[in-house]
């Protein structure tokens, strides 16, 4: 179909964040709700903070927009809310434009607003290039019937998000039934540490001058890869003679990936290796040991993500670094109770593999069809 293309400025109001001064912020409910990006869910704000002094506003009705930093591009549907200074609330002229109609669009254009982002030091989205987004307009019936078949497909992708995150949280409380909070240790299990369990190396970065140390076949870990999963593909690989021209290290298979430097949420964050991999000298390497088991260890530094961020140290940044890793303490439980907890974790696992693959699927279908919906084939 034919349909106008509108610039998004004529059909809405984007307003612009302001952060609050310090002072005036609070986390114990007091005043109006506040909303950072950091503070942006699967598809709405998750509120922790809240300001007495709110500059700027937002409705449930507009949708949120990331505009600064690494999450920059990101929407969630709004909020009665104040906003900070990185990010924007999209408001649509009802009369023009269906407030869902447009809250998919934009999802859909998420990786091309990042790309859109300007600023060396920071990505960063402005007010003029949202309003400059071209949007297909058709008539207001036919926006609410797009919003609503795109809406019931979604529904089924973050149903299928929630399982996967309902078994998180099974295997969480499973845990600390079995071994207590491994902060105060309840349980009294005896505390070692990472470096005296296992060995604990790092990577490197191989000089990026050379042309033949890179498009090999060995995979190379970046922090950026390492996210609470198994790592068996990685954006870059190296040769072997990248390997041995560097600090580079050939890790085995099980061994787990801690991400030691990074922005954001990044820092503290651990995967395990599927395939043999080296890594960047931003990774911290636990190789296997016999003197615990893995699934055991990897699911302990799942749970102990905040105490083990907490540790970064560095004005700027904080970062992580080997010496803090080896030192990070371990409670030990037998072997038969990492055991026991272990063969769930694996059991779980498969069906969270299950789910994961499923909730792939509904996503590419979902963006398949917002293709279409926004090219006037639905």
């Amino acid at each position: 179909m034919n349909w106008p293309i509108v610039n998004l400025g004529d059909l809405s109001e984007a307003i612009m964040g302001q952060a609050p001064p310090g002072e005036d912020c609070n986390k114990s409910g007091v005043g109006t709700p506040f909303v950072k990006a950091g503070e942006f869910g699967v598809e709405r704000p998750i509120i922790r903070e809240w300001t007495t002094n709110p500059l700027k506003f937002a409705k449930a009705s507009d949708v949120l927009l990331c505009v600064v930093g690494a999450t920059c591009g990101k929407i969630n549907k709004g909020a009665d809310c104040a906003i900070g200074r990185s990010v924007a609330a999209i408001r649509a002229n009802k009369e023009k434009l269906d407030k869902d109609y447009m809250y998919y669009f934009l999802s859909s254009w998420t990786g091309r607003l990042r790309a859109m982002s300007q600023g060396a030091a920071q990505t960063v989205i402005s007010k003029e290039m949202i309003e400059r987004l071209e949007i297909p307009l058709p008539p207001l019936p036919e926006q609410k019937r797009i919003a609503s078949i795109l809406g019931k497909v979604d529904t089924i992708r973050r149903k299928r998000q929630q399982a996967i995150q309902l078994a998180d949280d099974f295997l969480r409380a499973v845990f600390l039934d079995m071994f207590g909070d491994p902060v105060t240790n309840p349980k009294g299990l005896v505390i070692t540490s990472i470096g005296e369990l296992c060995e604990v190396v790092t990577g490197a970065t191989p000089s990026r001058g050379v042309d033949e140390y890179y498009e090999g076949d060995i995979p190379w870990v970046k922090t950026t890869e390492v996210d609470g999963h198994v790592i068996c593909e990685t954006e870059e690989c190296i040769t072997d003679k990248g390997l041995h021209s560097s600090n580079c290290k050939l890790n085995p298979v099980g061994s787990i990936v801690m991400a030691m430097y990074g922005q954001g949420k990044t820092r503290g964050k651990v995967g395990v290796l599927g395939v043999e991999a080296a890594t960047n000298q931003a990774c911290a390497v636990v190789r296997p040991s016999s003197k615990i088991m893995m699934g055991y260890l990897y699911f302990y530094l799942q749970v102990s993500y905040e105490a083990l961020r907490s540790l970064g140290q560095g004005a700027g940044q904080p970062n992580l670094n080997l010496s803090i890793v080896k030192s990070f303490p371990v409670p030990l439980p037998s072997e038969v109770e990492q055991m026991d907890f272990v063969r769930l974790y694996e059991s779980v696992g498969i069906l969270r593999g299950r789910s994961a693959v499923a909730t792939q699927e509904s996503s590419d279908f979902f963006n398949s069809l917002s293709q279409k919906a926004f090219a006037g084939q639905l």
